[in-house]
């Protein structure tokens, strides 16, 4: 398989994530220098192997994959658990329709990826997890996904959300799903669309968190990921998230602490800290309880709680409480071994904010480590590059900007014959103006006006054969275009827009074996990657 690695600065900026892969100065002040080697998370592998019960962890993680009818080596991974001297490697994403974009792909690959090389390293079982973040509410990112059409564009296929809904408390109307069930098949018609077609949407009656669970699992469970959803863990958390707001005080100021580690290192924090409040959850609705003044203010109004006493209600009623966005990591490593947590640019950057959070709760942090970053090249898209002699990387632009970029080759010998042809007439035309205003000056203007009539014709015959030329070599607009939509759709990254569900469907399963390749754990940069075998198109325009 033909990859090609450039800096992730180079396709996607400078970020605070793009500076820490690059061993920046700031980044390393406020978070230890990224992995290069299994060997390097050494330390973080034994510290996380102190998390109680593990007999009950094995067993409950074990049922509910049972109930999701998990493959074998899903089972037999979370079985593992209840090894003392187990550890894990978490990734984690909120559902989405059609398995939510491709990085969501790479999210588990490179959390396998990871967990192998560490086991490989260590001699100890590592177990790659998938947190599935189920109790997000926020339907307007999950209820659609991306497809490259015919035109093409990368088109929107969505379904109408909720209000207000936890996603795993959400069952999407079966008339939608059907809808953009069809949309699918029509625009992704590869050897893997009846599996796809299966496994990327809900069923009648499920949730979309629970149709995302079992769509991970059959893209990633005989490859060992084990998936969880947070709900699993309130029991047994709810001792240790009671703790935590029992000393609003002490959370408040870890909360700005964290932030205030950020800004140091010259960066805006992603998070701020007012999103990390926790959350009543209540008939399928997920209310925010905001930490202000000491106390826990319920959104949409009501008397604000003290520390002790909504400890109080989570050790009571824990099934009904959930935590925010930056206590998320520090509720997994409460109650799961996890060494190493995969991040995209955004989580590894409110990672840095959660030292003070982990030192408030007594953990040693997981390291955080870089996920996979890909681009994925078809046949189609490959020949193209090749054919405009562009690296893929240089071809990450909107339409216009590639079509500027992008010289229009012209029939040289004609077009210089065409040149000088103009260039001569318009000097010889220029030559005779003295020996015409000594005949009659009046005939200067019509001479000039026929001098330039003369000129833009041969102007104009030399831009219609170069066009003429440039569509029999087929350099066209819409060649450009999908360059464009394939590789840079919306103007983002293809990562981050096109569906998972929709690359699947072209690529069939084995595409899940291709990525697993690509996803060196240790290479942190951003890879083109070259797919091999044929597209649901024909290849001609």
């Amino acid at each position: 398989m033909r990859t090609r690695e450039v800096p992730f600065e180079r396709v996607a900026g400078r970020s605070f994530f793009a500076e820490w892969i690059a061993g920046g100065a700031p980044a390393r002040e406020v978070l230890p220098e990224v992995a290069r080697r299994a060997e390097d998370l050494r330390a973080a592998v034994e510290a996380a192997r102190d998390v109680p019960d593990r007999p009950g962890l094995a067993r409950t993680v074990r049922e509910y994959l049972e109930k999701k009818e998990a493959p074998p080596a899903s089972l037999e991974n979370a079985s593992r658990l209840a090894d003392p001297a187990a550890c894990a490697v978490i990734a984690g994403q909120q559902p989405g329709l059609g398995g939510g974009p491709l990085l969501n792909l790479y999210k588990a690959s490179s959390a396998i990826r990871l967990a192998r090389a560490l086991e490989e390293s260590t001699g100890s079982p590592c177990v790659p997890l998938f947190w599935n973040h189920s109790e997000d509410d926020d339907l307007a990112e999950a209820n659609h996904f991306f497809v490259l059409n015919d035109a093409p564009d990368a088109a929107r296929i969505g379904i109408p959300p909720a209000p207000a809904r936890m996603l795993r408390a959400w069952s999407p109307d079966a008339s939608d799903i059907a809808g953009a069930r069809a949309a699918l098949r029509e625009s992704a018609r590869g050897p893997g669309a009846s599996w796809v077609d299966a496994i990327a949407f809900p069923r009648e009656g499920e949730s979309l968190g629970e149709s995302f669970t079992r769509f991970l699992l059959a893209a990633f469970g005989e490859r060992g990921l084990v998936v969880v959803e947070p709900h699993l863990f309130a029991r047994s958390a709810a001792d240790r998230v009671a703790s935590w707001v029992e000393r609003p005080a002490d959370l408040s100021r870890a909360l700005r602490a964290g932030e205030e580690r950020v800004r140091r290192a010259g960066f805006e924090p992603p998070v701020s800290p007012e999103q990390t409040a926790l959350f009543r959850l209540q008939e399928g609705r997920r209310l925010r309880l905001r930490l202000a003044g000491g106390r826990f203010a319920p959104e949409g109004g009501g008397a604000p709680l003290e520390g002790a006493d909504l400890a109080r209600a989570i050790r009571e009623a824990p099934e009904t409480f959930g935590v925010g966005v930056l206590l998320r990591p520090v509720l997994a490593r409460a109650v799961l071994p996890v060494a190493a947590s995969i991040g995209g640019p955004t989580e590894i950057a409110y990672h840095a904010q959660l030292p003070p959070l982990f030192a408030l709760a007594g953990l040693a942090p997981p390291a955080p480590h870089p996920r996979a970053s890909l681009t994925l090249l078809d046949v189609r898209v490959a020949s193209l590059l090749e054919r405009f002699a562009i690296e893929p990387e240089d071809a990450l632009l909107a339409e216009e900007r590639l079509l500027e970029r992008l010289p229009l080759p012209r029939p040289e010998g004609i077009d210089r014959a065409l040149e000088t042809l103009a260039r001569e007439t318009r000097e010889t035309l220029a030559s005779l103006e003295p020996s015409v205003a000594e005949i009659d000056p009046t005939l200067l203007g019509p001479l000039r006006r026929r001098a330039r009539a003369v000129v833009e014709d041969l102007e104009d015959l030399r831009g219609r054969i170069g066009r003429a030329h440039a569509s029999r070599a087929g350099i066209k607009r819409r060649h450009v275009k999908r360059l464009s939509a394939s590789l840079f759709p919306r103007g983002e990254i293809q990562e981050r827009i096109l569906s998972a569900a929709w690359m699947l469907a072209r690529s069939g399963p084995t595409l899940v074996d291709s990525i697993l390749a690509a996803c060196d754990p240790f290479a942190h940069a951003h890879r083109f990657v070259w797919l091999e075998g044929a597209t649901d198109d024909d290849g001609t325009d």
